[in-house]
């Protein structure tokens, strides 16, 4: 991956087996990769609790990965 000027975290979790299968298949089906996918459902899921103010400006890449 190509230095963005981004600051990034590496974290590890266990998700949902089915749900990590149909996220992977989401990811190919519209050509992006799952971190995108996943920091999307993290900036909606702050949004819908009322801490869009607390998303950083910086955290959206949707671009890097098209």
């Amino acid at each position: 991956m190509r230095h963005t000027g981004y600051q990034r975290e590496t974290f590890n979790t266990s998700v949902h087996a089915g749900l990590l299968k149909e996220l992977r298949h989401l990811a190919v089906d519209e050509g992006r990769a799952i971190n995108v996918l996943l920091e999307e459902a993290v900036r909606d899921l702050m949004i819908k609790r009322g801490r869009a103010h607390l998303i950083p400006s910086d955290s959206v890449q949707e671009t890097l990965f098209k």
